[in-house]
């Protein structure tokens, strides 16, 4: 693997975006940096599928954590629905 130069804290006070080609560890780097991190992971097609239903199964998923939890969502193109249900947990 090659040593990745970003730098990305833990301690976000918003969300952010990574952007990259494929297949160039994106992913990897997301998993071996936040390993506590609350990991959704959109290319598991059955999870896909009943986010794709109900987007708000987000919601009902983290509505409880406590502020500043670290959720990755791996893949959200795949799932552009769930994008309302991340503002509306950021609003709140």
């Amino acid at each position: 693997m090659i040593e990745r130069r970003l730098k990305i804290n833990s301690e976000l006070e918003e969300s952010i975006f990574l952007f990259g080609a494929r297949q160039t560890g994106k992913s990897t780097f997301l998993r071996n940096n936040f390993p506590d991190a609350i990991y959704i992971d959109l290319l598991d097609t059955s999870l896909a599928a009943r986010y794709k239903r109900k987007p708000s199964l987000l919601y009902d998923k983290l509505i409880d954590k406590p502020k500043g939890t670290l959720v990755i969502i791996d893949k959200i193109p795949e799932v552009p629905e769930m994008l309302n249900e991340v503002h509306r947990l950021m609003s709140e």
